[in-house]
């Protein structure tokens, strides 16, 4: 392939036929003749060849569209149409390239990507040379921990008070955020304090409003607990409360069938305390469905599949020896750790 007139001349013929090895090689032999020319690549140029790879590159696979796209995302200029295609590729190793070089991109491009793909095409976006603060927000806003670190790291993003404040909500490790802002050489020694400063500020709103949440939610849960304890509460009841995520009306119940303070079950079922979870509801005289319920409501265990020792454990011990042990407050060690 010599010459871009030999390309025009040929690509007809190549998508008539079905040989899907030719049509790659073909579209592999364009992308070097790009990278070939691309010092001296005049607007009609560029034109044809986004006529050229909009026809050739919609039925490649994977690999070879991956391909082109660390090709010309090598390049600081390239066919804008191609550069749209890859960019908006659903496939990360194909948007990536496009998406982390230095082709000029508009910003509204890269805000409409932000919003619509997912954390891949994200983590391109935040290792841009150089990125705006429309688009720096939108990034913190949907980004996960490492798209939100890369964000940090890049110091030819430009971080409004908005993304900061983003930053320092939503990255978890206060050491890793404090870390980030100290190697930002842009930012003011006294806008990194205020943004640590504010981080502090919104946790303890955070834990005020989860705390006041709580005490309205269990004062309704007493309330409720107290009626089905007048009727005749029984596992039914329980069942029903977990099956709805009515959690604190079932962990008052537990505690009630148990005869233990309230406080004592639900510090277990915070504290994510399976062996002693697992105990108290033994001691109830509940069933293997209501453990199951119970210890999938815990956070960070809902998943079934490290579960299997609780319930090996809850039909090995009687109710007797479990109301035993928990009478004379020994810890639960009969559920052995792994």
């Amino acid at each position: 392939m010599s010459s871009l007139a030999d390309l025009v001349d040929t690509i007809d013929q190549v998508l008539e036929t079905a040989d899907t090895s030719h049509h790659q090689r073909m579209l592999l032999g364009v992308t070097e003749l790009l990278v070939g020319m691309s010092s001296a690549l005049s607007n009609t140029h560029l034109e044809t060849f986004d006529e050229v790879f909009g026809r050739l590159i919609s039925g490649a696979g994977l690999e070879a569209r991956q391909a082109v796209a660390e090709h010309v995302g090598a390049l600081t200029d390239a066919p804008q149409g191609l550069v749209r295609q890859l960019a908006a590729d659903q496939a990360g190793p194909v948007a990536g390239p496009i998406l982390r070089s230095r082709i000029a991109i508009p910003d509204a491009a890269l805000i409409h990507l932000a919003q619509s793909r997912g954390q891949e095409h994200l983590a391109a976006i935040a290792e841009r040379a150089r990125l705006s603060e429309s688009v720096c927000d939108v990034v913190a806003a949907r980004g996960d921990e490492t798209v939100l670190g890369l964000l940090l790291a890049n110091t030819g993003a430009q971080l409004s008070d908005r993304t900061l404040l983003l930053l320092a909500t939503r990255i978890e490790d206060e050491e890793v955020l404090a870390a980030g802002l100290e190697r930002r050489t842009d930012l003011d020694p006294r806008r990194r304090a205020a943004v640590l400063r504010e981080r502090r500020h919104e946790q303890a709103r955070s834990r005020m409003n989860k705390g006041q949440q709580q005490v309205r939610n269990y004062a309704r849960a007493e309330a409720a607990v107290a009626l089905r304890i007048k009727i005749g509460l029984d596992e039914s009841d329980i069942q029903h409360w977990l099956s709805n995520g009515r959690i604190p009306e079932a962990l008052l119940a537990l505690a009630h069938l148990t005869g233990l303070p309230a406080a004592h079950v639900i510090a277990a079922h915070e504290s994510a305390d399976l062996r002693r979870m697992t105990l108290f509801v033994r001691c109830a005289g509940l069933g293997t469905a209501a453990l199951a319920r119970f210890l999938c409501t815990v956070e960070g265990h809902q998943a079934s599949g490290g579960l299997g020792r609780f319930f090996l454990a809850f039909r090995a011990m009687s109710v007797e020896q479990a109301r035993a042990a928990l009478a004379q407050s020994r810890s639960p060690a009969f559920i052995t750790e792994t």
